[in-house]
């Protein structure tokens, strides 16, 4: 199947899921949807990737819509007034997404390499802890540790591994109030740690 089939042809084909009409439908807007979503994002820097993955969405929405006959069209043109509009609310919703407090691309610093000696820079951290950082963890763990009755330790530990005062609690067979006295008790602890490395 070609672009140069009459259109009636390609929609009914469409319409009984022949994947040679949606390649012909592809082949035809493909490039202009990418041209169009690319002046939507440029400003955010999104990458090629980003906005191929945009146009794919908006096919993925409109064959999954045209083919449970949400759709009549009369000629191409109307195909590609859907299409864009489509695009057009695919990109902003990504532009919602990426200005969303946490993500905003306009608050990114471009990476500028390593800083001349002397000046301030950037360094790249590595996620695993050196062997002297994973050492001063235990160190600190063990200090908080000490004196520490059986209950109060799990607790300390679930605290340290992330978990919240309501799972803690559900878990301890305990009230969220104590493990919230437990938490505060253990800054306190980290407090006077840094304070006096020795205590």
């Amino acid at each position: 199947m070609s672009e140069h089939d009459p259109f009636e042809a390609v929609m009914a084909r469409l319409r009984a899921g022949d994947e040679d009409a949606a390649s012909v439908i592809f082949r035809r807007f493909t490039r202009r949807l990418i041209a169009l979503a690319r002046t939507q994002l440029e400003s955010m820097t999104r990458t090629q990737a980003e906005i191929e993955d945009v146009v794919q969405s908006v096919y993925k929405s409109f064959f999954a819509r045209y083919g449970r006959g949400q759709f009549e069209f009369d000629d191409w043109n109307d195909i590609w007034g859907l299409l864009t509009i489509i695009t057009l609310r695919k990109c902003a919703n990504r532009r919602t997404y990426h200005r969303a407090r946490r993500r905003d691309a306009r608050l990114e610093v471009p990476w500028q390499g390593p800083a001349a000696e002397g000046e301030p820079g950037w360094q790249l951290v590595d996620r695993e802890p050196t062997p002297l950082e994973a050492a001063v963890l235990a160190d600190t763990v063990n200090a908080l540790f000490r004196g520490m009755d059986d209950p109060d330790r799990e607790t300390v530990s679930m605290i340290l591994q992330g978990y919240t005062a309501e799972e803690i609690a559900a878990t301890r067979s305990c009230s969220e109030r104590t493990v919230r006295r437990v938490r505060s008790r253990l800054k306190e602890r980290l407090k006077r740690l840094y304070a006096d490395p020795g205590a």
